[in-house]
């Protein structure tokens, strides 16, 4: 018997829950829980803390062998704990059973204000999605926990994502690319998702695979070509991040995690779905590329990530974006002098220690050679990529235009 202290909460509020066996599965074999994923962060944070939502169950579909130590809900009896699923700057997610239903559920509790935005959100986009059809993961409920006179926390629902999430599987998979097929269904769901809320007006702003969860115990087996999933049933999560496309204040330009964001949210400019695109343009090299491409960027400055993605896309920022980079990261109000007389630009002062730079160094071998044309689906892939990763928002392809992708004409989805 395992005690997850969940952390967080005053001592003396805390009370052990006993976890109850599935009368069901009649097992008290354990869980296989998720490995330990990022997920969504406070500002300006690397890919660094669990996923939300998702959790890999046992075949009887249910996490066992465990204690919690969970402070009570005024309505204690309601809810049994079986599970920590994860943690991080928004606070703790638990797999709890709904003792009014019978049925296990994901519980994301936090304090801060990045909680009470995605309750918000996830509650606007079911207006538009009441029947659930659009492949979001749906709030169930939200309510409020005084936990004392003056510590409240949020309290959000969601239905547990058996699958765990993208990340997860391609983590425990050994970290290899996913074969293209794969990747045309990963790409055309989670892509069918970003369209659905650019449609209703919504920038959801953290897109990654940490936060796109597969509602079923997906099976991941390595082939030629690369990582294979097994009946991908893809959902769109973490909407703490969500922001009204038409009234970005540019002072939330941090939200999310650093290494996929914009140039322009780097930059602190307004931004809006096309942001969403370079995230997932950045999202489609990992998985062709292989587990962790991006990781390495966790340790570099803002301008050191710009420098990495010029070279990435073989392009220069803008030159309204270049000198907005000059004044934010470093401070000059004049062009750094070229590094080489071929006019590449190095925006960092401090050199790149051998450690971190080889996922940079990489990445600086451009698209073409990290997506090289071997089959037609790569030739499409890398185009793709070049649309997606364009320095200048206004030059990306939108997701409605992804969806139209000669890749999705094939039958590959």
């Amino acid at each position: 018997m395992h005690t997850l202290l969940v952390e967080g909460w005053p001592d003396e509020r805390d009370t052990v829950v006993s976890i109850q066996d599935d009368k069901r599965s009649g097992s008290d074999s354990p869980a296989t829980t998720p490995p330990s994923s990022p997920h969504s962060t406070p500002p300006s944070t690397p890919r660094t803390s669990p996923a939300g939502s998702s959790a890999k169950l046992s075949e009887a579909g249910e996490p066992t062998d465990t204690e919690v130590l969970f402070p009570s809900f005024d309505d204690a009896n309601r809810f049994v704990v079986t599970a920590e699923l994860g943690c991080g700057g928004f606070g703790r997610v638990l797999a709890a059973r709904d003792g009014q239903v019978g049925e296990l559920f994901a519980i994301k509790i936090g304090s801060g204000v990045g909680l009470a935005n995605e309750a918000k959100m996830l509650k606007e986009i079911l207006k538009e999605d009441p029947s659930q059809q659009e492949r979001i993961a749906h709030i169930r409920e939200a309510f409020t926990w005084k936990v004392s006179e003056t510590i409240t926390h949020q309290c959000i629902t969601f239905s547990l994502s058996a699958g765990g999430s993208v990340y997860d599987m391609q983590e425990s998979a050994g970290g290899g690319s996913f074969h293209r097929h794969t990747i045309c269904q990963l790409l055309y769901q989670v892509t069918t998702a970003i369209a659905f809320c650019h449609r209703i007006g919504l920038v959801h702003g953290d897109i990654k695979p940490e936060n796109m969860l597969l509602g079923t115990v997906t099976h991941a087996m390595h082939e030629q070509g690369g990582i294979v999933l097994k009946s991908i049933e893809l959902k769109l999560a973490d909407f703490g991040c969500t922001y009204v496309a038409a009234t970005l204040d540019p002072s939330k330009y941090q939200s999310g995690t650093t290494v996929m964001l914009a140039p322009e949210r780097l930059l602190r400019l307004a931004s809006g779905p096309a942001g969403d695109m370079w995230a997932l343009g950045l999202t489609l090299l990992e998985w062709v590329c292989g587990f962790g491409t991006l990781s390495p960027l966790d340790a570099l400055s803002h301008g050191e990530i710009l420098n990495t993605m010029e070279k990435l896309v073989k392009e220069a920022l803008p030159e309204h974006m270049r000198q907005v980079a000059l004044l934010q990261c470093y401070g000059f109000k004049e062009p750094l002098p070229c590094a080489r007389g071929n006019g590449d630009r190095r925006w960092s002062r401090r050199p790149v220690s051998t450690m971190i730079s080889r996922s940079p160094v990489k990445l600086a071998d451009g698209i073409e050679r990290l997506i090289p044309y071997t089959e037609p689906e790569m030739r499409h892939f890398q185009s793709l990529g070049k649309k997606l990763l364009k320095l200048d928002p206004a030059r990306r392809i939108t997701s409605t235009a992804v969806l139209d992708s000669p890749l999705f004409t094939r039958g590959n989805y």
